[in-house]
């Protein structure tokens, strides 16, 4: 009983963080935020539409927490700049290697050693930066869009 109780605490956590990580997770994070904005704004944000002079946390409701960040000190203030990166595997060719292994003969009463090539496919981890957000005071100051792809 106890292993069950266990298993089902540990699906209730997962299913809570993982909730968070969905729009409207965010936007039940940020309520506050998110419902005093004017109905345009709350749509144009629930398809993950950012904008020069939107907040932080709009930014955080419309595309989630970035997958890296840099903060920068100029003479105007502190600069912080949210990077959003896509992950993505590309075949890189086949790695051949050769295994070997014994059999033994009962009539001759002897081992034979037999080696066999072995094809197994290779990919490759990508990752490249697809937006990155500009903020200066706590609200977008620029939006650099990379290739889509």
């Amino acid at each position: 009983m106890k292993k069950w109780l266990t298993v089902l605490a540990a699906a209730a956590l997962l299913a809570g963080v993982a909730g968070c990580n969905t729009f409207d997770g965010r936007a039940r994070e940020k309520a506050a935020v998110f419902n005093a904005l004017d109905t345009a704004t709350r749509e144009r944000l629930r398809e993950g539409g950012i904008q020069v002079g939107d907040t932080t946390d709009m930014v955080y409701i419309a595309l989630g927490s970035p997958d890296s960040s840099q903060r920068t000190a100029r003479t105007g203030g502190e600069e912080e700049v949210w990077i959003y990166k896509r992950f993505y595997q590309v075949f890189a060719g086949y790695h051949t290697y050769y295994e070997r292994y014994h059999t033994y003969d009962p009539k001759t009463k002897t081992y034979r050693v037999h080696i066999v090539p072995v094809s197994a496919p290779v990919w490759e981890t990508r990752t490249e930066a697809y937006l990155r957000v500009g903020f200066a005071n706590g609200r977008v100051d620029f939006v650099e869009e990379g290739k889509r792809g």
